[in-house]
């Protein structure tokens, strides 16, 4: 297949060390960017059985390389009926966390979360204010959350918990303005950790005008990139950390899923190399917009664990092949001879994460 030299460190003939489970593909929140939300028609609401879960993270736990499970797709996880069946399946066997629109963080939750000894709780937000909160992520009341992260932040401290509460806001052209005053929200309320989240699979036209990041080749965008940079700047004053992606494209080697270590197994049992490659639609073809143009690219499947376990999967030469092209331009870099449409996979080519926003 190639003559480059590719060790099993390198993730090609080894294992994955990273999971994503999706145990929810049904939402209570109608946030105006969720593709649950555009393709209503098309989306197939449901929670992955019971049956199933057990089968994916007893595979999982067999996988000695694996050390952490994060238990969401493109649902609400805290919706699931037997959410804490699913998380005894983990606890104390390997690091999980989950993210979650926050609306079902009241006090029976957050006690069981946090004594579960779950690693990462990550919580959405799209504004620093109530109306533009409310206005992006309908449904998800933002006094609402700020009184439950409010206790959330109590129970891990009387517990004296180790759990990372994460923080992360979507920012786009409508509220990126809030991102320093949410710094500061953040601080009041005990949280320390804060991811800046750029919308960054867009579905639609109308979504085109939505995103704060421009396109490859455009002229930066520099009133956005001085709010990040003032917000970044607050959180450095209040010892808050944060991460952000940049607001410009620029091709990476591998896109931030990290595909060469990372597997997503959907609610079906369908395994991908990530989530924004399957959907939970009808069609097999997806929706998706990139530099002002949208067309519709093939769902990327590569086996179910309904008649393959996850290693033999992960071992197929189809799925070898798609993670080989990240690890070969690992290896060569981006030489004079480099093109992008045959050293990446096809669907992967217009695919916003690939440029780091």
């Amino acid at each position: 297949m190639t003559n480059l030299k590719i060790k099993t460190s390198d993730n090609f003939n080894s294992t994955p060390r990273i999971a994503q489970v999706e145990i929810s593909t049904s939402c209570n929140a109608s946030c105006i960017y969720c593709p649950r939300m555009i393709l209503r028609n098309e989306w197939i609401s449901r929670f992955m059985d019971l049956k199933l879960y057990r089968q994916v993270i007893r595979e999982l736990l067999g996988i000695k390389s694996i050390g952490y499970v994060h238990l969401q797709g493109w649902g609400e996880p805290l919706l699931h009926p037997n959410l804490m069946d699913i998380i005894n399946e983990v606890q104390g066997k390997v690091d999980f966390g989950l993210t979650t629109n926050g609306l079902l963080l009241n006090e029976h939750y957050v006690n069981k979360l946090i004594s579960s000894g779950i690693n990462v709780i990550a919580i959405t937000f799209a504004g620093a204010t109530p109306s533009t909160h409310n206005a992006i992520r309908i449904g998800c009341d933002f006094n609402t959350l700020i009184k439950n992260l409010r206790e959330l932040v109590k129970v891990k401290e009387r517990l004296r918990s180790n759990t990372r509460v994460i923080a992360s806001y979507i920012a786009l052209s409508m509220n990126i303005h809030e991102l320093p005053d949410f710094v500061e929200l953040c601080h009041k309320l005990g949280i320390e950790e804060v991811i800046i989240n750029n919308l960054s699979y867009i579905l639609s036209r109308d979504m085109l005008m939505w995103k704060a990041f421009t396109d490859l080749m455009e002229q930066e965008p520099k009133v956005f990139k001085r709010i990040v940079s003032i917000a970044l700047g607050k959180a450095k004053e209040l010892g808050i950390k944060v991460f952000t992606y940049s607001l410009s494209c620029w091709e990476l080697t591998e896109c931030p899923e990290r595909p060469t270590e990372s597997v997503f197994i959907n609610v079906n049992g369908d395994v991908s190399p990530c989530v924004f490659l399957n959907l939970p639609v009808r069609d097999s073809d997806i929706p998706r917009c990139f530099m002002g143009k949208c067309f519709k690219v093939r769902k990327t499947v590569f086996g179910n664990i309904g008649s393959s376990n996850i290693m033999s999967i992960w071992n197929n030469e189809d799925y070898k092949e798609f993670r080989l092209k990240f690890i070969k331009r690992r290896f060569q870099g981006f030489t004079e001879e480099y093109n992008i449409n045959s050293t990446l996979p096809s669907q992967c080519i217009t695919c916003y994460r690939l440029y780091g926003v």
